[in-house]
């Protein structure tokens, strides 16, 4: 089942908890939390349990961004990260994304992390460019990289065809052709594909 992933972006996991509407929202079998651990004032390992105790961790995908990704808590350090995202492993969330620039820094942290990974957790190793879009070789450089650190590498595809299908329904109360939305998708990437291919050897 596509999940549509609904971020929090609450002041402190104790008003996340009491969000009503939030609390509503999320009920839906369809839907996932995200929390941005780091933009929780009064984050610490009791909150943390008690929230993901309250939304079902296994309905739960937790991050902890690093400053120089996005990140709102620039004193935390690596280790301190990876302490809250072991510990949401601990607890069974279904889904722990850290960057793979953390990956490249804390080898022996990142190998603990899944070593001690609970039940059904499953990692998401996310990069983010804050200064414009990665060249070709970039990207290459990026996956080969990310699967040498045991990273199954995927396209945003799937991700952009689930999100437009969402849209459909909301807009036209509709079933949209989500497979043929798939085969197009993949036809316009490898068109792409063949025609940076074709200008390489051109120039």
């Amino acid at each position: 089942m596509a999940r549509i992933c609904v971020a929090s972006h609450h002041g402190s996991l104790g008003e996340l908890r009491n969000d009503p509407e939030f609390a509503e929202l999320v009920r839906r079998d369809d839907t996932l939390i995200e929390l941005r651990l780091d933009r929780y004032a009064d984050l610490s390992a009791a909150n943390l349990e008690a929230t993901l105790r309250a939304f079902d961790p296994a309905r739960v995908l937790v991050t902890h961004r690093s400053p120089d990704e996005g990140g709102q808590q620039p004193e935390a350090s690596d280790a301190q990260r990876f302490f809250y995202l072991s510990h949401a492993t601990a607890l069974g969330a279904a889904f722990v994304d850290i960057e793979l620039a953390t990956l490249r820094r804390c080898p022996d942290a990142w190998r603990a992390l899944r070593a001690a990974r609970f039940r059904q957790t499953r990692f998401v190793v996310s990069f983010h460019d804050f200064h414009g879009s990665p060249t070709a070789p970039r990207l290459r450089d990026l996956r080969r990289e990310a699967e040498a650190a045991g990273c199954r590498v995927i396209t945003g595809l799937p991700m952009l065809v689930h999100q437009a299908a969402e849209q459909i329904r909301i807009w036209t109360g509709k079933e949209p052709p989500v497979g043929l939305m798939r085969r197009v998708g993949e036809e316009e990437l490898l068109r792409r594909e063949r025609e940076a291919l074709k200008s390489k050897k051109e120039e």
